[in-house]
């Protein structure tokens, strides 16, 4: 609604992420639109006909996705005022903190496998670079703003390591490069160690002998690091340098 919309909102987050000014963020093609307060809500009790216990009003970004076959979805992230980080949202019933991070509602039947948000346009972009979050896929972005304006390249936001497995290229599509999460700074039979690189993987193994697949993946051995890391500890030319050394699957 006009009197919820804060068309700033997305822009500015996203620019707090990256640590560059608002005019420098380069927006998604898929449509962004920011809520000055949207309900959060936990879910529902387990016990019957329970309902969904509102824990606030807060600023949230709502970012449109598409999937390969026209489905389209939305992946809402909940920040603080003026778009100043994640918002801080409290322990929930379970003892974990809250996710700010929340897809929108799924109608009956309905599925969000292999939606994306989207940098450019799929349907000219022969190069693909897929990340896992948004605030990394961004990062990728800017980094590779001129492919993009040229109809080169775009840039996949998976939203998380599934949405990676079930990503659908494109028909145009003759690259994909996984900016990957390096997941190593924890122990080795917890099921986060590696589930970046070995979603990448899992995606390549589905797609090799179609299309060229290349893994990149950012920091060093041992480090819980991502490509948005890497844009604000050493810049926008190591990032472009990692996605173009990345080695063939």
């Amino acid at each position: 609604p006009t009197d919820q919309r804060d068309e700033t909102l997305g822009r500015r987050y996203l620019a707090h992420r990256l640590g560059v000014p608002p005019e420098a963020v380069p927006m998604p093609s898929t449509g962004v639109v920011g809520w000055r307060e949207l309900p959060y809500y936990d879910l529902p009790a387990a016990r019957k006909h329970a309902k969904p216990q509102l824990v606030g009003r807060h600023p949230c970004i709502v970012f449109g996705t598409i999937a390969q076959d026209g489905r389209k979805h939305a992946q809402r992230i909940y920040v603080e005022a003026g778009g100043a980080g994640k918002a801080e949202l409290g322990v929930g019933p379970d003892g974990h903190p809250r996710d700010p991070k929340k897809s929108a509602k799924l109608a009956a039947g309905e599925s969000a496998a292999g939606s994306a948000v989207l940098w450019g346009d799929p349907a000219t972009a022969s190069n693909f670079i897929v990340a896992e979050g948004i605030e990394t896929a961004a990062a990728l972005a800017l980094a590779h703003r001129a492919e993009i304006e040229t109809g080169s390249v775009a840039i996949a936001a998976a939203l998380s390591t599934s949405g990676i497995r079930a990503f659908v290229p494109w028909p145009a599509t003759r690259r994909i490069t996984i900016g990957a999460d390096r997941d190593e700074n924890r122990p080795k039979d917890d099921r986060g160690f590696k589930a970046g690189e070995s979603a990448a993987r899992a995606f390549a193994l589905t797609h090799h002998e179609r299309l060229e697949i290349r893994i990149a993946l950012p920091g060093q051995e041992g480090e819980d690091v991502d490509w948005l890391d890497v844009l604000r500890r050493d810049g926008v030319e190591t990032v472009r340098a990692g996605l173009d050394c990345a080695e063939r699957f």
